[in-house]
């Protein structure tokens, strides 16, 4: 029984842990945070394909889901919203692969990298769409295209809200040193702005990339 209260206490203490957390923090405004690589030339077709999820502060996805890959679709060509989805793919719980399916739209053509989305199950989404933000794109000396994306889980103007730093890049080519500071730039860069805390980090040396490639 001991053992029994104790997993209560931890478990209270992780669901106040993210309450405070939640209440900590305001879903930053988009054009407070982008940069001059997500508007211009910039097209949201530019993310179709496969990225490696190298890091990521996601709360719906469990920590021991390792070495995530995300797949991009662009699925309509309108000029005014287009509607895109895709598939995040980890090792979960030492069993077979888990796919997670989000879908979504760019609804302002001013701001390709401004997206709303959630969830979708047999390609519906299951509640409301929620911000998700491309807010910088980055080259690498070795030719790496890297993503910096913010999402804020319940939604743009909730007082309690839940958020997830993400970083994507074509190649995994960087280590999580290099991965720890460009976070520590981007939160220079934004003043604070963005929850940067809890972020697990995915490389080489912890996944077995090395022997795959993706196509830039």
């Amino acid at each position: 029984m001991v053992g029994v209260r104790c997993g209560h206490r931890r478990l209270l203490q992780i669901v106040m842990t993210l309450f405070v957390d939640a209440l900590s923090y305001s879903c930053p405004d988009y054009d407070s945070i982008k940069t001059s690589s997500v508007t211009g030339k910039f097209k949201l077709d530019d993310l179709a394909g496969e990225w490696y999820l190298v890091g990521t502060s996601e709360p719906t996805l469990p920590a021991e889901c390792t070495c995530p890959k995300a797949t991009w679709f662009i699925d309509s060509s309108s000029p005014t919203v287009k509607q895109y989805h895709y598939e995040t793919r980890a090792h979960c719980f030492n069993a077979a692969d888990i796919t997670a399916t989000l879908k979504g739209e760019a609804r302002d053509p001013t701001r390709p990298g401004l997206l709303s989305e959630n969830l979708a199950v047999f390609n519906h989404s299951v509640a409301p769409y929620c911000p998700h933000m491309i807010y910088d794109i980055q080259s690498m000396p070795d030719g790496n295209l890297v993503g910096f994306t913010y999402a804020c889980l319940l939604g743009r103007s909730s007082p309690v809200n839940m958020f997830s730093f993400n970083i994507v890049a074509k190649k995994p080519t960087l280590t999580i040193n290099d991965l720890k500071s460009l976070v520590a730039k981007q939160n220079d860069r934004t003043g604070g702005v963005l929850k940067v805390d809890g972020i697990r980090y995915s490389d080489q040396s912890t996944c077995s990339w090395q022997s795959e490639s993706v196509v830039v």
